[in-house]
């Protein structure tokens, strides 16, 4: 349980050197039961949202991507991802140049352990 709530600690602090500043960082919670929301409660940059019920990591997905879709319909882009990601500091930056510059695509990413 610690070292999830250190992963999360780790992504925030993964935002906060983006260079890019104009994104917003949700972080929506699949019923864990981890206390994240604690964690979030003095995090003034950090909007958390728990879901009811745990839909299963692909639930979880797809719970977050409709309230973000319903909720926040001005927002360009999504970036989701996982609390124990690793984000170059450009990275937001470096995505929406690009995204910005395609009109349709998908981008996928798996990573075989």
């Amino acid at each position: 349980m610690l070292k999830f709530l250190w992963d999360y600690e780790i992504l925030v602090n993964y935002y906060e050197i983006q260079t890019s500043k104009n994104f917003e960082t949700f972080i929506l919670d699949n019923k864990s039961k981890d206390n994240i929301k604690k964690f979030c409660e003095n995090k003034k940059n950090i909007n958390f949202v728990q879901f009811d019920n745990n839909s299963g990591y692909s639930g979880g997905y797809n719970q977050a991507c409709r309230y973000l879709k319903e909720n926040y319909k001005d927002f360009k882009y999504f970036l989701i991802v996982n609390p124990d990601s690793i984000l170059a500091p450009n990275l937001i930056e470096e995505f929406t140049n690009f995204i910005s510059l395609k009109k349709n695509f998908v981008l996928k990413y798996n990573q075989d352990l």
